[in-house]
């Protein structure tokens, strides 16, 4: 089956400390799936993008012209079948979120005052 998406990329929406956005990355780059980041920090074009479509989470996707928020992963694996004849098993499509995430720890603690033990 040829690809009906031949020479289009799906487009991703990501910011620096997202650990779903940067897995999801690392999964496309594995399995081949043509796609390109936007850094909605860094990328002052990516931030206007991402402003303009209205977006509010990251990671969102542009794939097949469509605008998705967030990650589904049942939905993005069935997208990057359809549009690109790319199968990712389903289990791969699982993305791990750490359970420690410092960014947050450190964040809380500027903003609430931890109970004292």
């Amino acid at each position: 089956m040829t690809s009906l998406w031949n020479g289009y990329r799906i487009e991703i929406f990501k910011d620096d400390l997202s650990p779903i956005g940067n897995q999801v990355h690392s999964l496309f780059k594995e399995f081949s799936v043509p796609h390109i980041v936007k850094n909605v920090v860094h990328d002052p074009e990516a931030r206007r993008d991402f402003k303009l479509l209205n977006l509010q989470l990251v990671p969102s996707f542009i794939i097949g012209g469509r605008v998705y928020e967030g990650y589904d992963p049942i939905l993005i694996g069935e997208l990057v079948e359809k549009f690109y004849d790319i199968k990712i098993p389903n289990e791969r499509l699982i993305i791990d979120i750490p359970l420690h995430r410092p960014w947050f720890f450190e964040y809380d603690k500027k903003i609430i005052s931890l109970p004292k033990l």
